[in-house]
């Protein structure tokens, strides 16, 4: 079962018809900064936060609509663009240093990534990846990202490392981890002040996270650490790293987002949470300009209610 899937399975708002709802930035008491999205939402939920800060892209899957939607906002400028993404099934969206200037990078269901120049509105098809159909995308430099399956094949989780700095892009290395036979439903790259490296994966159908360590040249895998808690209470959807060696991921199914130990996988706290913050269904995180984006409802939805999707901000102390 998809992430998605169990979302819908578990809430009676997949059901009602999706709401037309103007994107906008409000201010929330608890979090910083709340961004409203339609109600309608279904399949995959998707969040993008460029370096800095200056724009969020939200992509969302709308249930019975012809064509979903990807949203790219400037807070600071108070603009938002709307990408013509038509009919396209998006898995992942990131975004990347392109032919000089940052552009947003996207994976589809068919096995190619899709490049973005916002402010035109055009895209051109960068790669293809030959692995799987479904495929994650994550930054590792300004001109690198790794592109690695959403299903491991026999307990192997490929990636592959790309060249970004021109179109077409161009395949530098490919790895096979072996982190076990699960879904992948995120992953983040981490560098540390030592100049250690790895990547973080959430396997959220078995209600685990690891870490697997990586040499210089990325020749040599291995797990580095692992965390995980009872998958009937721990559905870690989407991981993301600040700059202080903390790795924060999202838990959908007790509405919350844990603080890790980069270095060993230990638990922090736990920093936001259904009952103290008003966060439902914590879908998505991304970390930018010293603060938690968080992609998650405000309430679970009653039957035959609509309730719309946010993206919150959030100062850990």
């Amino acid at each position: 079962m998809r992430v998605s899937d169990w979302l819908s399975s578990a809430d009676p708002e997949s059901s009602a018809a999706a709401v037309a709802e103007e994107n906008s930035w409000v201010k929330g008491d608890t979090l910083d900064t709340r961004l409203v999205f339609p109600a309608g939402a279904k399949g995959y939920l998707l969040l993008a936060v460029s370096r800095g800060a200056r724009a969020v892209a939200v992509y969302q899957s709308v249930r019975d609509a012809a064509s979903s939607t990807v949203s790219v906002l400037y807070p600071a400028e108070g603009r938002t663009v709307s990408l013509p993404v038509g009919a396209v099934m998006y898995v992942s969206l990131v975004f990347v240093e392109s032919a000089g200037k940052e552009q947003l990078a996207m994976s589809t269901g068919d096995s190619t990534v899709h490049l973005w120049d916002v402010e035109r509105g055009t895209k051109q098809v960068v790669y293809r990846y030959e692995r799987r159909v479904l495929f994650n995308l994550c930054a590792v430099d300004d001109t690198t990202i790794a592109c690695g399956d959403v299903r491991c094949e026999n307990g192997v989780y490929t990636v592959e490392l790309i060249d970004t700095s021109a179109a077409p892009w161009k395949l530098k290395k490919r790895l096979d981890l072996d982190v076990g036979l699960e879904v992948v439903s995120d992953m983040c790259y981490v560098q540390q002040a030592d100049g250690s490296q790895y990547l973080v994966l959430c396997l959220w159908t078995i209600g685990r996270v690891v870490a697997v360590k990586l040499d210089e040249d990325w020749s040599k895998p291995r797990l580095m650490w692992r965390f995980e808690q009872n998958p009937e209470t721990f559905r870690p959807t989407s991981v993301c790293i600040d700059g202080a060696g903390s790795v924060f991921v999202t838990d959908v199914r007790r509405h919350r987002v844990l603080m890790l130990s980069a270095e060993d996988g230990a638990l922090l706290g736990t920093v936001l949470t259904r009952q103290q913050h008003g966060i439902v269904f914590p879908y998505s995180v991304r970390w930018s300009d010293d603060q938690l984006y968080v992609m998650h409802r405000t309430k679970l939805p009653e039957e035959g209610e609509a309730e719309p999707w946010v993206v919150s901000t959030f100062h850990p102390k």
